[in-house]
């Protein structure tokens, strides 16, 4: 994209036309990967825990609803948003690697932070909305980290690496949701347990794309 040359040019042995071996080998592909994994833990845990956590000031249970989708709502405004943000900034700075780790980076690390401070200094509703929609909010930067690197990289096969990397973001709809309503059990509880596990994967995704991603390469 915006006249990018890759420096390095992968090809491989292909099944049903895609060349498996090479983006299996591709470490931008793994940068993909664990950072949808890192991501879908915290969208599924909250998704499914946001409510229950508002309630623990008892909210009126009409009410909890209209707490808990404001988050979302934001994020969706400011998911749209980012995409034309990115844009420009890459026609500014013409490198799309960098707007890609600032964009990634701004999408778990601020969030992770954020999580500890729902989880240890909010102690009202109304405050609990405020850090969870910078939470959420912030978060729907990553549609122009992870979300679209895969373009970058491999433009003919997008939509297969995207598809490899969502079936494992998937997975902590299962076990996220689960490991975090028991934590909240066995904690009594304590939302800095199931908060602080979301908040570590976000950090780890955050390494882990730093390490890995990259644009200068070009899988056909």
């Amino acid at each position: 994209p915006h006249g990018r040359r890759a420096a390095h040019v992968k090809r491989g042995g292909r099944l049903g036309g895609v060349p498996w071996a090479a983006i299996a080998s591709e470490r931008a592909v793994w940068a993909i990967v664990i950072n949808q994994f890192a991501f879908g833990w915290g969208f599924y845990v909250l998704i499914n825990w946001l409510p229950t956590y508002f309630a623990q000031w008892n909210i009126d249970i009409s009410q909890v609803g209209y707490f808990a989708i404001v988050p979302y709502v934001v994020q969706g405004v400011l998911g749209t948003a980012v995409g034309f943000v990115a844009d420009y900034l890459i026609r500014r700075t013409r490198s799309v690697l960098l707007v890609r780790h600032l964009a990634q980076l701004t999408g778990l690390v601020v969030p992770a932070a954020l999580l500890l401070v729902a989880a240890f200094l909010v102690h009202d509703a109304t405050l609990g909305v405020v850090v969870m929609t910078g939470v959420l909010g912030l978060t729907s930067c990553t549609a122009a980290g992870h979300s679209v690197l895969q373009h970058d990289i491999a433009p003919r096969h997008a939509a297969v690496i995207y598809a490899a990397g969502n079936v494992i973001g998937t997975v902590p709809g299962i076990v996220g949701v689960y490991a975090s309503g028991y934590l909240l059990k066995v904690s009594g509880g304590n939302w800095a347990l199931p908060f602080g596990v979301a908040a570590a994967i976000y950090v780890v995704g955050a390494v882990a794309w730093l390490a890995l991603a990259r644009t200068n390469v070009m899988i056909l």
